[in-house]
């Protein structure tokens, strides 16, 4: 379908009539069908910034589609999604400009950090950036959040801490965990067995997965030359397949990179050669819930398309 500007409308809704060959209605406002599979007769209703779309029952040819048939629409929405990593109680000096969704990948804080008000310092910076929707993770640095946790409540009320848990938002399906390997004495450590067995309960098919740690061989090489990342969580994706996999932990990693069908992102913020913060990671993902009814849509169908002769 052609596209629709309306940038006043918070998302975009899509969708089409098919006809069959022949069929009367398709007259203005028709289209065909880029993949040569009929004819779609669409409306476009500007002020909601939108397309309607009537599901119609199977037809003949040179007979009326029904308008009154239940109406479907395809949702196909682009999020703007930033991505940040490893501030290290620097978020202070990082500019991020408006978006949809923020998403910061742990180590907000240090190793030694242990005064509780820091916690609601770092949820009023949350509340002050300008996202619809704020996830996070924690880090190997955020002993204070691991601390927080045991209270058994979010640590925040302006953005969600995510631990093994799938959120949805905009018709994407996101997952986060913040376990990482060999540092015993760090905040959310897990054993070789233990994070087998976490990585091994995230759910394939996702859009959006949020760590802390690199998968082994992806963006994780060290200063040093040492790839640091999880030898587990690489051993998962395959299965996993995320559109997007985002991460830090390793500051000398940062940067993208395209495998297969993800998009690897070490988003680590404070760069340890330099002592600079580097800018965030931006991103656009499209989402596609498929055709859903919607209630209201047969009105402005009716409202736009031809009506059927009696």
């Amino acid at each position: 379908m052609p596209a629709i500007n309306a940038p006043h409308a918070k998302r975009l809704v899509t969708g089409f009539i098919s006809h069959p060959p022949g069929c009367r209605n398709t007259g203005k406002g028709s289209v065909r069908d880029p993949q040569g599979l009929g004819w779609r007769c669409a409306s476009n209703d500007r002020e909601f910034g939108m397309v309607i779309a009537v599901a119609v029952a199977d037809t003949t040819e040179g007979t009326h589609c029904p308008t009154t048939s239940r109406v479907l629409v395809d949702r196909r929405m682009q999020t703007r999604v930033t991505v940040i990593s490893d501030t290290h109680w620097r978020h202070d000096d990082i500019a991020l400009p408006a978006g949809d969704l923020l998403i910061h990948c742990g180590d907000m804080f240090n190793l030694s950090t242990r005064a509780p008000q820091q916690v609601r310092a770092m949820d009023e910076w949350f509340g002050r950036q300008k996202f619809e929707r704020i996830l996070c993770t924690g880090g190997n640095h955020d002993r204070l959040l691991e601390a927080e946790l045991t209270r058994g409540a979010q640590p925040f009320r302006n953005a969600q801490f995510v631990m093994d848990e799938i959120v949805e938002y905009r018709g994407l399906r996101i997952f986060g965990a913040p376990w990482v390997p060999e540092l015993r004495t760090h905040a959310f450590y897990r054993d070789r067995s233990s994070l087998a067995d976490a990585w091994a309960r995230v759910p394939s098919g996702i859009d959006i997965l949020i760590t802390h740690t690199p998968p082994r061989g992806v963006l994780d090489t060290s200063s040093r030359g040492r790839s640091l990342g999880c030898e587990a969580l690489a051993g998962e994706l395959q299965r996993i397949a995320p559109r997007v996999h985002c991460f830090g932990h390793v500051h000398a990693g940062a940067g993208r990179r395209q495998v297969g069908g993800t998009l690897f992102i070490n988003a680590a913020s404070y760069d340890g050669d330099t002592g600079a913060m580097r800018p965030a990671a931006i991103f656009t993902l499209s989402s596609g819930t498929g055709a859903q009814p919607m209630s209201w849509a047969s009105r402005l169908a009716r409202r736009w398309l031809p009506a059927r002769p009696r």
